[in-house]
């Protein structure tokens, strides 16, 4: 069975279609959703290889390229550009500010995971912090029973939890050392009476006193809110372990 299409004009539209993908994401700086964004020169090397293979179709056609496109060739053709799908999907909507509070749900390794009440975690830092600039929830988590009981600003994404009393929440970041795959999050309790007006999602900034607290084992971090701002999500939504 044949559909009217050569094969060789399916498989250079594949190939055009993931060239210009990928070429649009580069340019928009979308990468940076999925990957390190210092890890551009990767996805640039992508498009190129894919520009030869185009070239190369053009110059040289693949023998037997003429004919019909077979029922099992639009198949296999089509699920190569299903991932197309996903890729549109991080020019707007929830996905175009990174990995939320869904991604949070399956990969949580509980509150308090990562913080210095951890073993191997001895906190040797004694820098002062800026209480007037923002900090990363990976350092608040890497340092919090040195910061307890200090001003704090952060910023990051809000977590409606129904297992935490009213006027709480979580906020949250992901860390990320090769891409998304790998990503891991660092999360802080923000005990406030705004915390009824938000939902899951929203990026903020939040500022207060940080406490730990123990639960489950493990320090917690908790941040006694006296401001909740909404702010624009960032270029780059995830932290590096550099942050820590």
């Amino acid at each position: 069975m044949s559909l009217g299409f050569s094969a060789s004009r399916w498989r250079g539209l594949i190939l055009f279609v993931w060239t210009a993908g990928l070429a649009l994401l580069l340019g928009l700086g979308r990468y940076s959703l999925f990957i390190r964004p210092t890890l551009w020169p990767l996805v640039l090397c992508n498009v190129l290889i894919l520009l030869l293979f185009l070239v190369a179709m053009i110059v040289r056609p693949i023998h037997g390229g003429s004919r019909r496109v077979t029922a099992a060739a639009w198949v296999r053709g089509g699920m190569m550009l299903l991932p197309l799908l996903y890729m549109s999907s991080l020019l707007s909507g929830a996905a175009a500010s990174g990995l939320n509070s869904f991604a949070l749900q399956k990969r949580s390794m509980g509150l308090g995971f990562g913080s210095d009440s951890q073993p191997m975690a001895a906190d040797s830092d004694t820098t002062a912090i800026n209480t007037n600039k923002p900090i990363s929830l990976g350092y608040i988590m890497r340092h919090l029973q040195r910061l307890s009981g200090s001003r704090v600003i952060t910023e990051g994404r809000v977590s409606t939890d129904d297992t935490l009393p009213a006027g709480e929440f979580v906020v949250y970041r992901f860390v990320i050392v090769c891409c998304a795959a790998d990503a891991l999050p660092v999360e802080a309790v923000v005990k406030s009476p705004k915390a009824a007006g938000l939902k899951s999602d929203d990026w903020i900034r939040v500022g207060g006193i940080l406490r730990a607290q123990v639960k489950d084992g493990r320090s917690v971090p908790v941040i006694e809110a006296d401001e909740v701002d909404p702010i624009a999500a960032p270029n780059d939504p995830y932290l590096s372990p550099v942050q820590f």
